[in-house]
């Protein structure tokens, strides 16, 4: 048996600035198991890192040896499947090292919660009094695969040590997975993006005063550069729906401040306008419906009304009007034709649900319903037959709002939010296959749960970033992967070149890459950065 050589035992005693911070961004809270947590997030994390480690990225530091074995593309491969199929076996009694393990292939690793929770607590002793103690995310990481690279039958300690800093130390220098992008030329938050012709565009939202803002830009990933949009004719809208519909830009929704009697307060306009060849437009709701929706300021943090795009219409659904009736339009913006979207079996969604097109249907789940109340209700719209299916609710996810959704191709996948029962710090969700109206709902110790966040869907998986934590005052930073595949999650956490954590960001899917933007940093600021993430 082998254990983690004395470099690495000190790197496990040093703790992130984030961890610090934001008690490590995979904190359970009081009596919770951080440790099991943390070594659950890093399993996954170190093997992705390994997978997609490039020998040119290797410090010149790194041992002649160590570099050729990670220069053989089959190592790296194995290792990194080796990493992440390795059981972790925990003990309560106390070793003479944290982590052990066989030189056979697979083998599991054992570790000694006794052990490693002292190798990993604050240097000075000052561990914090609401929360277990929180080893550094890298720390965890390479010991894991220091661990794993003795399965390979190679016995030699600093052999070890040495592969698992080199690969970290690429990592940390942040040319693996995150590169920073020039900041905006306005903060924002509670604002809107789409990608669009080889560019994100931003719209909306707060700036850095609170004020909901009419101004957009475009950010072009190849030059790293912003353009700003014309703003005249353009909607102040803070919360505000969008979509690219082939050539245009079509804004929808979002909040105005008025003040009533003395007072201000919220108002969810249900109007919009489109943005083309240079110019804004208005455009107007569909005959007979108002153009403000009654809504409580108190949930100013969600959206009321939710609008996807078709391929040929956006169609928006939700928002509850005076006449107390569901709102729904679907706005066909080549014809410039409205036709209503039918309220009879429709969900009672009036604001915080999601919905995604799933190629013949708009589906929407959860959210607030006409009395308030959490809901994991959901249904199903057809296009073609303007009509709604209700969805089952057996085996659906917790009720919850202020979550995300993303359509895969074939499922829609449901995370976070704010559930009925505020349910610890554990990730879950669910996966609804309308092929056959079945739900798979999950919960896992890898993902942090969240709310006011942004998810994206990559063709493989589910990334998950930034939002809040209802356990923790800090705001989140990491970005959580999901392959419903797999059934497997994975986390990124504190490269050198990851944007500062937050909630209410935008993320947009490039076909390789992810762009987080803007949000709300803990602070309660608006900010003006963000950065690009390859999975």
């Amino acid at each position: 048996m082998f254990k983690a050589s004395q470099k690495i035992a000190t790197t496990m005693a040093l703790w992130s600035a984030f961890a610090t911070a934001a008690y490590g961004g995979w904190g359970m809270g009081r009596g919770g198991d951080s440790l099991r947590l943390a070594f659950a997030q890093a399993k996954q994390h170190a093997s992705h890192i390994v997978l997609r480690l490039r020998p040119e990225a290797l410090p010149a530091s790194v041992p002649a040896d160590v570099r050729a074995w990670l220069t053989e593309q089959t190592n790296r491969e194995q290792l990194a499947a080796d990493i992440s199929a390795s059981e972790h076996v925990w003990t309560e009694d106390e070793k003479p090292t944290c982590a052990w393990t066989q030189t056979t292939r697979d083998a599991a690793i054992d570790l000694s919660y006794v052990t490693c929770r002292k190798a990993m607590d604050f240097a000075s002793g000052n561990r914090p009094s609401d929360h277990t103690s929180i080893p550094s995310f890298e720390a965890v990481g390479r010991l894991l695969i220091h661990e794993s690279v003795h399965h390979f039958g190679i016995t030699d300690e600093q052999f070890a040590d040495s592969v698992a800093i080199a690969v970290y130390d690429a990592w940390s220098a942040g040319a693996n997975e995150w590169l920073r992008i020039p900041s905006a030329p306005e903060a924002k938050t509670k604002h809107a993006a789409v990608w669009a012709d080889n560019q994100m565009i931003v719209f909306g939202g707060l700036n850095a005063s609170g004020r909901a803002t009419n101004t957009g830009f475009s950010f072009d990933p190849k030059t790293s550069t912003w353009t700003a949009l014309p703003n005249a004719g353009a909607p102040a809208r803070d919360l505000p729906q969008m979509v690219w519909a082939e050539d245009k830009l079509i804004v929808w929704g979002g909040y105005v401040a008025k003040t009533v009697s003395g007072t201000q307060t919220f108002v969810w306009q249900n109007n919009g306008a489109v943005y083309a060849n240079g110019r804004w437009t208005n455009l107007a709701p569909p005959a007979g419906q108002p153009a403000e929706l009654a809504d409580a300021a108190a949930y100013i943090d969600r959206g009321v009304q939710t609008m996807v795009w078709t391929g040929t219409e956006a169609v928006i659904f939700g928002g509850a009007p005076v006449s107390g009736k569901l709102m729904g339009g679907a706005y066909n913006p080549t014809t410039g034709a409205w036709r209503q979207v039918k309220t009879q079996g429709a969900p009672d969604a009036v604001s915080g649900h999601t919905a995604v097109w799933a190629g013949d249907k708009m589906i929407v789940f959860g959210g607030r319903d006409s009395a308030r109340n959490i809901s994991n209700r959901g249904a199903a719209w057809s296009a073609s037959a303007n009509a709604w299916t209700t969805l089952s609710t057996t085996g659906a996810p917790l009720a919850r709002d202020a979550h995300t959704a993303v359509w895969t191709g074939s499922k829609m996948l449901v995370f976070g939010g704010q559930t009925s029962t505020s349910a610890g710090s554990s990730g879950n969700g669910g996966v609804y296959d309308p092929s056959n109206g079945s739900w798979l709902s999950f919960t896992t110790e890898a993902a942090q749960g969240r709310f006011e966040h942004a998810s994206v869907w990559t063709g493989s998986e589910m990334l998950v970033y930034g939002g809040k934590s209802a356990r923790f005052i800090f705001s989140l930073g990491a970005m959580a992967a999901y392959s419903p595949a797999a059934k497997a999650w994975r986390v990124s956490e504190g490269a050198a070149q990851a944007p500062a954590s937050r909630m209410h960001p935008t993320a947009v899917w490039t076909g390789s890459s992810v762009i987080v933007f803007g949000g709300t940093l803990d602070g309660g600021a608006a900010t003006a950065t963000g950065g690009v993430f390859f999975p």
